[in-house]
């Protein structure tokens, strides 16, 4: 599965294309600066794991381990990115800032913690070449949500509400980590990686359905819109 890993990722970024295109990638002149700021870190991100993936397999590692340092740059500038746009989503005076707001900031929060937890295991297991694989991987497992749940009100009426659109693409992610897990368990070993980003799937697509009957959640968002 690793050696065709390259592939994965250029499917996954073929999916965030399809999915931010009609609000961000084919509608470039109308977005800020931080649409902007999120959009290239996140896709440099997407790029970086395709070069990583395909100069592992062409057996250029000096070079892996060079392009791998520059990220110690572009992550911390990704993670600002998903901060501000965070800010940006509970300050905003739109309709569907302001029904479902308080529920995607769940979603990213988690998500970034999520992420941020995984680039920092997969340095740490760097010579470990089957965690830091696995960890690397979850990260762009963790784009597909958001660019299926764009893409799923395209596929037809039987899509009624934002809402369903949204379980289904955690439907989608969840199936994805399972069979990732599955493959792990057919070779003979479970690893954590894939554990803990089924947790985390889990967990921001229980929290879009139920963080807005959390005091502790919507005091939190309230703080943060006075911050």
């Amino acid at each position: 599965m690793y050696r065709q890993a390259v592939y994965y990722f250029v499917a996954v970024l073929l999916i965030a294309l399809i999915g931010f295109y009609p609000s961000y990638f084919g509608n470039l002149q109308q977005n800020d600066f931080v649409h902007h700021f999120h959009g290239i870190t996140a896709t440099l991100w997407m790029l970086m794991l395709i070069a990583q993936a395909w100069l592992m397999r062409t057996g250029k590692i000096q070079v892996h381990r060079l392009v791998g340092r520059s990220s110690l740059l572009l992550v911390p500038l990704f993670l600002l990115s998903g901060v501000f746009m965070i800010k940006a989503m509970l300050t905003s005076t739109s309709g569907f800032s302001q029904a479902f707001g308080s529920r995607l900031v769940w979603i990213d929060t988690i998500t970034l913690i999520t992420f941020l937890a995984a680039y920092l295991s997969a340095i740490y297991y760097r010579k470990n070449i089957q965690l830091h694989a696995r960890f690397l991987a979850s990260t762009a497992i963790l784009v597909l949500p958001p660019a299926l749940g764009r893409i799923m009100p395209r596929l037809g009426e039987w899509i009624t509400s934002f809402e369903m659109a949204v379980h289904l693409s955690y439907v989608v992610c969840l199936v994805a980590v399972l069979a990732l897990i599955y493959d792990d368990y057919r070779k003979g070993k479970l690893r954590a990686p894939y554990l803990i980003l089924l947790f985390s799937v889990a967990l921001q697509q229980y929290g879009f359905y139920a963080s807005t009957d959390w005091a502790w959640w919507m005091g939190l968002i309230n703080a943060w819109k006075l911050g």
